[in-house]
């Protein structure tokens, strides 16, 4: 219906709030709530409020073996959220928290095992 979204930073230190206030507002929003079957997050960085009293956890993060994982919920396809630069700034900054993290050498599509294991030690 349109809902104010309210989106706040609960994980101010975390890269993916980097140059996001406290809160931003999206004037019209599509209303998500709880219950929102997930795996617990490793990190939680937004949760949302609409104006109808809804809230949601609407940044979440997750490390998975050697990848990395972010949902945000703002977006939909009839009003220009990602137009707003609070949601351009923090798609910018997860792009970046998921590629910068260490990778280990990947060798004819596999991951190497360590000397001392092939060696038998």
């Amino acid at each position: 219906i349109g809902e104010k979204e309210r989106v706040w930073t609960v994980a101010n230190g975390h890269p993916i709030s980097r140059n996001v206030g406290p809160f931003f507002e999206i004037p019209h929003a599509e209303m998500y709530g709880e219950f929102f079957d997930i795996p617990e997050p490793d990190v939680l960085v937004f949760v949302s409020w609409f104006a109808g009293g809804d809230v949601f956890r609407s940044g979440c993060c997750w490390q998975r073996g050697f990848g990395r994982v972010f949902y945000f919920a703002p977006g939909h396809e009839t009003y220009p959220i990602y137009q707003d630069h609070n949601v351009q700034q923090v798609i910018i900054n997860a792009c970046n928290w998921a590629a910068e993290h260490e990778k280990p050498d990947v060798t004819f599509g596999h991951v190497p095992e360590p000397l001392e294991k092939l060696n038998g030690r």
